[in-house]
């Protein structure tokens, strides 16, 4: 568990900096992104669209690209990455509309 969080919390430092207004969204967003940076590296996820939708203010678009992208492992569809990914947008989309 100790490693798991130092993981988790490896991530989220880079995400917090390349996604502007990140530390001000609902906690279930920002538990979303760092999900998504956890499984795709810190750098994929700075690089993705969700990071440029989210940096553009376009939030909604960034939690439901979340669900459209990283989905392939070697070119094929796996069942647990699409799985991963709608759970990801699903927690993204709920945050924005608690707002806390």
């Amino acid at each position: 568990v100790d490693s798991l969080n130092a993981a988790v919390y490896a991530h989220a430092g880079p995400v917090l900096s390349c996604v502007r207004g990140l530390a001000e969204q609902p906690y279930k967003v920002r538990a979303a992104f760092v999900s998504m940076a956890y499984n795709i590296g810190p750098h994929g996820f700075c690089t993705s669209s969700v990071a440029r939708y989210a940096n553009a203010g376009e939030w909604e678009r960034a939690c439901t690209r979340m669900a459209e992208i990283y989905k392939t492992a070697k070119g094929k569809e796996l069942p647990g990455l699409v799985r991963r990914r709608q759970a990801e947008s699903a927690l993204c989309l709920q945050g924005l509309r608690e707002g806390r």
